[in-house]
């Protein structure tokens, strides 16, 4: 492996001189630009509205608009991003640009914070890192639409940062942290396995680096989260107070959850009242586990899966993520490589060749004892996120839910004080960013410029 590395450094090298070097990155940061300016006007005002997921929000806001915040929260809502488009929504008085003007504030956030945030970015890779960062956000065109992604994903990159930074030099923001938990929490229930990974590494790795300073009941990521889930359960104080919000009254999405969430069990592409979406995916990959292992199935007409559950009654498919891990822990199991395997293939059209990269340089580096315990959080935390998406979802993973573990990535391997050797070092970044170019190129080639017209 080693030597193949060596191979590859010496053929960039021979042909590639620092003039080309820094030509071919100027083209890129003009590239990446230009390619997120145009997926912004693309996916915020080019766009159908209500396209995709957008149509729940677009429905929950209009709800929230007629009914108000009160009865919005008890029938479910993204509490964060309905408050934030209704401050859009004041200006522009369109509910599609409102709710993608919000999504996109999100992006624009994580541009600020990880620009300015002390320590966490190496300074002399900056450009590099505006580079892929542009180009794995310009290609998550989720984050633009008038859905929550950018909510989650923005405050789940942060509380993986402020942890980093609290491991690396104990230069956390409490006030940052505490916002960005009450975001997280407030805007999708993957929190729920989302942040324990997050927190119990960071616990874990503080004990291991520092063990005196490691008491759970003073640890102030503890108290922070804590605190955090104390305000997000004001915000939903309506729930509490709904004599009719029981676990027997199933009529309310999320009914038999403490907090409040926009139900997407559902959807627009069918009338059928006995949709739901985990079956639909559920069978989907039943149906092509006989082929190709199991990978990228596609999904099947619905027609088909309503045949099926007549046949097998309506019981036959699990309705929930729960349904599916406690009722299938063997299908759970089976699905569980393949999913890994088509996350990091996808991966490529995102950051490259940096996920394939991470596994390979935390062996070489513990091989020779080189390696920083206290750097182990990231890659260790971008394991575990995409392993818990593996583990919950019985189909493939679209990988824009995975921005945050994407960029947290970025973060890792484009810090100098983590290069190694022929494994990582400017020449293999240099090879990523023209394998970027190239599929970036042939991307806005495929879609004529703009991919909604």
């Amino acid at each position: 492996m080693k030597r193949f590395f060596n191979i590859v450094n010496k053929l960039i090298d021979k042909n590639i001189s620092s003039v080309s070097r820094k030509k071919i990155i100027e083209f890129s940061f003009l590239l990446s630009l230009t390619y997120l300016i145009i997926r912004i006007i693309d996916n915020v005002y080019i766009a159908k509205p209500s396209l995709g997921d957008e149509w729940f929000f677009y429905k929950g806001f209009s709800n929230y608009i007629i009914n108000g915040y009160y009865n919005s929260v008890i029938n479910g809502i993204s509490i964060p991003f309905m408050i934030i488009t209704e401050f859009f929504y004041s200006f522009v008085s369109n509910i599609s640009i409102s709710l993608r003007l919000s999504n996109s504030l999100m992006v624009l956030l994580i541009y600020i914070y990880l620009f300015s945030r002390k320590n966490l970015l190496d300074k002399n890779n900056k450009l590099i890192f505006f580079i892929f960062l542009s180009l794995l956000i310009g290609t998550s065109g989720g984050m633009f639409y008038g859905t929550n992604d950018s909510f989650h994903s923005a405050s789940l990159l942060i509380i993986y940062c402020e942890c980093y930074l609290y491991i690396k030099y104990k230069g956390h923001n409490n006030l940052i942290l505490v916002i960005s938990f009450i975001i997280c929490i407030l805007s999708r229930p993957i929190w729920i396995l989302t942040l324990p990974v997050i927190l119990v590494l960071c616990l874990t790795i503080d004990y291991l680096t520092k063990p005196h300073t490691a008491k759970l009941r003073e640890n102030k990521f503890i108290i922070m989260f804590s605190l955090s889930i104390l305000i997000s359960l004001m915000f939903n104080y309506p729930r509490y107070l709904n004599e009719n919000l029981t676990r027997k009254n199933s009529n309310i999405p999320y009914h038999n959850m403490l907090m409040s969430y926009v139900d997407k069990s559902k959807t627009y592409k069918t009338d059928d009242a006995n949709f739901n979406w985990m079956q639909w995916h559920y069978y989907s990959q039943m149906v092509s586990n006989s082929r190709f292992f199991g990978l990228f199935a596609p999904l099947v007409n619905w027609d088909e899966v309503k045949k099926y559950k007549v046949l097998n009654g309506e019981d036959s498919l699990p309705k929930s993520h729960h349904k599916y891990i406690s009722g299938y822990p063997l299908d759970v199991l089976k699905r569980l490589p393949g999913s890994v395997v088509e996350i990091f293939i996808m991966s490529i059209r995102y950051v490259g060749i940096f996920l394939f990269l991470l596994p390979i340089l935390i062996y070489f580096k513990y091989k020779f004892n080189v390696f920083d315990k206290k750097s182990l959080i990231i890659p260790l935390t971008v394991f575990l996120t995409i392993l818990v998406f593996a583990f919950i979802h019985p189909r493939v993973i679209e990988n824009r839910w995975l921005s945050s573990a994407y960029i947290f990535t970025l973060i890792f391997v484009l810090n100098r004080d983590n290069y190694f050797e022929s494994i990582l070092n400017d020449n293999i970044i240099l090879l990523n960013i023209l394998l970027m170019d190239i599929i970036t190129v042939w991307a806005l080639w495929k879609w004529g410029i703009f991919l909604n017209i």
